[in-house]
């Protein structure tokens, strides 16, 4: 068959069911529905191409090698090494493993260059994550989902691992099978000890104060070279010290404060190039809002004016002792470097004590609520995944929804059948439900999820659609990966009004249609 005789049928098909249904035709652009057929048909044929078979690890190579072979990977993950003396070039020659998409399995070579902080898989092409952009790494039952959604065995779970990572404001997962489940767990360790080692670092610019001048004065005394220093000192310090700033950057940074371009900065210049890496002009910007009686320098009440306003600190006596911690103790006031190093400080946290009565009826609260909570992309033909759980508990919804069916092995979670979906099941075209997770999954994430942002009750919505025997299942799953958080009876029996938040503290509710 042509494709133009196909597009004449799939339009006369469509026609035809547009207007048996009038609804459909009032409230459906016709041709934005036309196009949608016509993507999900790409999709699944794109998908049907590349199918996942049977998984081959052969010609894999072996454990993680250090070229000049100094320093084994063995003896930097059994203990804690300072990275700063790790010369070699870090496990360059990599590992051979399998990485794993919807569309296809491809063998990439993996590797992390320590230095610089940047993760390369190189297959056909070549492709770089850097360290700084990873959320989470995920493994077992935590990376369970993933590896069933990709339609990927069971066998191959101790060595699966996926790793969550946030670039450009779009989350991003990249799954790996290693060749044994002792290299995945060194790969892991590894990677979670690099980024924890670039975050310490990065944390030695926020030190402030005399700590800051020692700190600052034993690098100088490291690099420079008669009394001065070069570009290229800057730039491998900065390294050193894993800033994550280009080179033009940096740059033009050092010619900003090389005035007279002799290309080498003293140690007066030094200290002015750390302290311009460290501005941050949204900082800058909120420093000269309150520094009204000096333009360098906060006093007492200014700094105290801006927690009130901005931070919602209203203790005085913890607002002074704060300053005093982080002001000048000759002058009594704050620079704008010491204000920074406060922002940055365990004192001032990222989420702030409540003070708001949580000793109401819970009907009387506004409720932070998520829907199709499961899908990553489009509402149908989408992509379903328990990340979408995890990112919405992070980030403090109290309410989740969940959309439950039949499934062959037990309740599944997806996007059930909306009124696009009935022409193609009407006409036996394609299936665009969105992919499906294990009730059991999604249950077992929120029992981990739950309560790490909010203590507060969080209440799970179910859709459910499923026939009686699995709502027996699913009541099993609740109580046996739930527990004691799940209420399962009135907590009060004489109250003519709902428990309060905080008497629901740490608990979860069931709320069924």
């Amino acid at each position: 068959m042509s494709c133009n005789t196909l597009l004449i049928q799939s339009l006369t098909s469509a026609h035809t069911f547009a207007d048996n249904f009038k609804c459909f035709k009032k409230n459906i652009n016709f041709y934005n529905f036309i196009t949608i057929l016509f993507e999900s048909l790409f999709l699944q044929k794109s998908l049907k191409n590349y199918s996942i078979e049977k998984l081959s690890f052969d010609s894999f190579t072996g454990p993680i090698v250090c070229k000049e072979g100094v320093l084994s990977t063995q003896s930097f993950l059994s203990e804690r090494i300072d990275l700063q003396f790790f010369t070699l070039k870090p496990i360059q020659q990599g590992t051979l493993m399998l990485k794993v998409t919807r569309r296809k399995i491809k063998k990439v070579i993996f590797s992390l260059d320590i230095k610089n902080g940047i993760i390369t898989f190189r297959g056909s092409l070549s492709k770089t994550i850097s360290v700084d952009d990873i959320q989470d790494i995920r493994v077992g039952h935590d990376s369970r989902n993933y590896r069933e959604q990709l339609k990927v065995e069971v066998d191959y779970e101790d060595k699966w691992f996926s790793i969550i990572c946030l670039v450009n404001h779009k989350l991003k997962i990249l799954h790996l099978i290693a060749p044994t489940s002792e290299l995945r767990q060194q790969w892991v360790i590894l990677l979670k000890k690099t980024q924890q080692y670039r975050i310490e670092m990065m944390g030695k610019l926020g030190l402030m104060g005399e700590k800051f001048d020692g700190w600052l004065e034993k690098h100088w005394e490291l690099i420079k070279k008669n009394d001065s220093i070069q570009f290229e000192d800057i730039e491998k310090l900065c390294k050193k010290l894993h800033v994550n700033a280009s080179k033009e950057y940096l740059r033009n940074t050092f010619n900003e404060i090389d005035t007279y371009l002799v290309g080498e900065l003293n140690f007066s210049q030094f200290q002015k190039f750390l302290k311009l890496l460290k501005e941050r002009q949204e900082i800058n910007n909120l420093f000269k809002t309150y520094a009204k009686s000096n333009k360098d320098f906060l006093n007492f009440e200014e700094f105290q004016l801006f927690l009130i306003n901005e931070q919602e600190f209203s203790d005085i006596l913890v607002n002074k002792e704060i300053f005093e911690k982080f002001s000048d103790k000759q002058s009594n006031l704050m620079s704008i470097e010491n204000f920074t190093s406060f922002l940055f400080s365990d004192k001032n946290p990222l989420i702030i004590t409540s003070n708001t009565d949580m000793s109401r009826p819970l009907n009387e609260y506004y409720i932070s609520s998520s829907h199709n909570t499961y899908l990553l992309g489009k509402q149908f033909g989408g992509e379903s995944s328990i990340e979408g759980y995890i990112k919405v508990l992070q980030r403090g919804c109290r309410c989740i929804e969940i959309d439950c069916w039949d499934g062959p092995d037990g309740p599944l979670v997806y996007h059930g059948h909306c009124l696009y979906e009935l022409f193609f099941l009407y006409y036996k075209l394609i299936d665009i439900s969105t992919t499906k997770i294990l009730f059991y999954d999604v249950i077992s994430t929120i029992a981990k999820y739950a309560f790490i942002v909010s203590p507060y009750p969080l209440i799970l919505s179910l859709e459910i659609h499923c026939s009686f025997s699995q709502q027996y299942l699913m009541i099993s799953i609740l109580k046996e990966l739930l527990g004691e958080m799940l209420i399962t009876s009135l907590i009060a029996t004489d109250s003519k009004v709902l428990p309060s938040p905080m008497d629901l503290k740490y608990k979860i509710l069931l709320k069924v249609k």
